[in-house]
């Protein structure tokens, strides 16, 4: 697993080389697992620009978002990115 520091993502990790349930490998550089992206810097929303990232699957459930959002704990860089909630939990 890459673990990726230069940037201000907590515990930003690369996904690649593990296998699914099929046996196929997961392609390094497609499938980025990291805490909130939140703050992020301009140098930030450049390194993951570069490195192809344009979309966020957020795994929280909705109640979970709508505090962080009520909180203000999203930046305006986030408008920088698709992003999709998928709420298994609730769903």
């Amino acid at each position: 697993m890459i673990r990726y520091l230069e940037n201000s993502l907590e515990n930003m990790r690369d996904i690649g080389g593990y296998r699914s349930v099929l046996g196929n490998r997961v392609k390094f550089g497609r499938l980025i697992r990291s805490n909130l992206p939140r703050y992020l810097s301009n140098d930030d929303i450049h390194f993951l620009n570069k490195m192809g990232m344009n979309t966020i699957i957020d795994l929280r459930s909705i109640e979970e978002i709508k505090s962080l959002i009520e909180k203000n704990e999203f930046s305006e860089s986030h408008k920088e990115f698709f992003w999709f909630c998928l709420d298994f939990l609730n769903s």
